[in-house]
């Protein structure tokens, strides 16, 4: 059975709070109630599945002071304060009787109108939250993400790296191969890159076209020896490129090795590929 999603309201109406969690719980969505911004980011924090916040427009900061016109510009500061330092981030949404009010302050935040009928706001708080690993993804890669869509003009290396990124805690062994072919082919497209700005001779394999950026000897299929006059790449780039290299390819085909990965393998991976896309990024804007 699916598990219900779990969603913080803040309000200091109890009978409207009351009446939303019951109409919540019918479509999936578990809300825990608290009728002020203390008490709710306690309950945040507490519970590590809450993933979705729901805000009134005016409300109270602490159990015993009225509701205050600062309510929510501190409850921004403390949700600014979870990701920050907590590594937590929400789908955040007001629920607001006049949302005009606060629309071209609080940008970041959905609104919607606050009414008795909380259809449109389930269903928001319901995609919202449902949609929450790949906008936390987005947010916490941002750079990276941008410096993709930079490099290659395309949707679909941009979905290529999020496919990584979602699957990168993946501890299951059996994934884990999957996910290195998938960075083996964003390395690929990296080196490509650098290449199409560097005239390298023919013929060489992928380890030979490292040791050639990287201003070392090698030779090519036909063994003849090259050598660059200088080196593009530095030596930290070169050998990232030569882990991504070697452990991309143990994803790409059957490896004899019985347990050719470790549980931590796709994570320490995906790192070594978020430092080559930004160095590239780098480099490429200084050819320009």
């Amino acid at each position: 059975m699916k598990s219900m999603l779990k969603v913080a309201l803040i309000d200091d109406n109890e009978e409207y709070g009351q009446a939303l969690a019951l109409r919540a719980s019918q479509i999936g969505l578990n809300i825990t109630h608290c009728t002020n911004l203390r008490d709710g980011i306690q309950a945040i924090k507490n519970d590590s599945e809450i993933g979705g916040l729901i805000l009134d427009g005016h409300c109270k900061i602490d159990p015993d002071t009225p509701a205050a016109d600062d309510f929510l510009p501190a409850a921004q500061r403390e949700v600014d304060i979870l990701a920050s330092s907590f590594d937590r981030y929400l789908y955040v949404i007001i629920n607001s009787a006049y949302p005009e009010k606060y629309e071209s302050i609080f940008k970041r935040f959905e609104f919607v109108h606050k009414t008795s009928d909380n259809t449109i706001l389930l269903q928001k708080v319901q995609e919202g939250v449902s949609a929450l690993d790949e906008t936390i993804l987005r947010e916490k890669y941002q750079s990276e993400i941008a410096m993709i869509k930079a490099l290659f003009q395309s949707v679909d290396k941009e979905k290529e790296l999020l496919s990584v990124l979602q699957r990168m805690n993946n501890q299951n062994l059996s994934e884990i191969g999957a996910t290195l072919g998938k960075i083996r082919k964003l390395y690929e497209a990296l080196i490509r890159k650098i290449i199409s700005k560097e005239a390298v001779p023919q013929n060489l394999s992928a380890r030979s076209k490292i040791l050639y950026l990287a201003g070392r000897g090698c030779k090519d299929s036909r063994g003849h020896t090259h050598q660059n006059s200088y080196a593009v790449i530095p030596e930290y780039i070169s050998d990232i490129c030569f882990a991504l290299w070697g452990l991309g390819s143990s994803g790409g085909h059957e490896n004899r090795d019985l347990n050719p990965c470790t549980k931590n393998t796709a994570i320490g991976t995906t790192h070594l590929l978020l430092d080559l896309i930004n160095w590239v990024g780098k480099w490429m804007n200084e050819q320009s």
